[in-house]
């Protein structure tokens, strides 16, 4: 080989490096540039109508309006994420977080959830009876499920509650006005005791505890129809919104 044709490879090979130094470089810097912008809006105040208040595992507050979207406040910098960001929903009526520190945000419309970057919307799936499960990190829900959903950090199942002879226990006909339009088992409150046992209060067919194994219904008439007759759809509705357990055990 001659020493033109020694040059000749050479500056080949230098130009191939140089080539392929150079691609990397740009494609460095293109990655760089697909950085998620930041989403929400700064805002000096909250509106007047906060339903939900919620502080996460790292110490800072969110707050759910109705119908303005929610709010969450780091230090003293106050944010509002809306429909805009992805919020399914701004009519907030839960919110929860998982051990991942993922938010869950629960509305009329569905359940967004908020990885600290952008907002999703959970798919539900119509689940048989033996998807009921009672795992410690699972998440339960009641807003915009015809009965209740489960979540257990992958999939969504919706789950139907026991069916009872309502007609016969509180007197109510579900086929007539205000019962006819609505879900008597829909899941207004879902709270959770000592024990581990997760509590449902519905619209107008009472309480239900889960215990894992098997489902027990509270069947009292005062958490279905108040003493002057009037039901759901009446200001003075007495659904089942909250179950507390107090230091000796009792249920409120």
């Amino acid at each position: 080989m001659t020493i033109n044709s020694i040059k000749i490879v050479l500056l080949i090979f230098v130009s191939s490096i140089f080539l392929s130094c150079n691609g990397q470089v740009k494609s460095g810097h293109k990655q760089t540039e697909t950085k998620t912008p930041e989403i929400g809006k700064t805002v000096s105040e909250l509106d007047d109508q906060i339903w939900r208040i919620f502080q996460d595992s790292k110490g800072k507050y969110w707050f759910g309006s109705n119908g303005k979207g929610i709010y969450y406040l780091d230090g003293n910098k106050l944010k509002l994420f809306t429909i805009i960001d992805g919020l399914v929903s701004n009519t907030i009526r839960g919110i929860q977080e998982d051990i991942n520190g993922n938010i869950y945000i629960e509305t009329p419309d569905g359940i967004s959830k908020f990885d600290g970057k952008q907002f999703t919307t959970l798919k539900a799936i119509k689940s048989s009876y033996n998807k009921w499960k009672l795992n410690p990190t699972d998440l339960w829900f009641g807003y915009n499920a015809n009965d209740l959903y489960r979540y257990n950090g992958d999939s969504l199942f919706e789950l139907k509650l026991p069916r009872k002879d309502l007609k016969k226990a509180f007197g109510i006909d579900t086929l007539i006005s205000p019962f006819d339009s609505n879900n008597p088992y829909e899941v207004y409150g879902v709270d959770k005791d000592k024990e581990g046992n997760i509590w449902f209060g519905t619209f107008v067919a009472g309480a239900f505890r889960y215990d894992g194994k098997s489902i027990l219904w509270i069947g009292e008439k005062e958490l279905s129809i108040i003493p002057d007759g009037m039901g759901p759809g009446i200001p003075s509705a007495p659904a089942v919104r909250s179950i507390i357990q107090d230091k000796e055990g009792y249920f409120g």
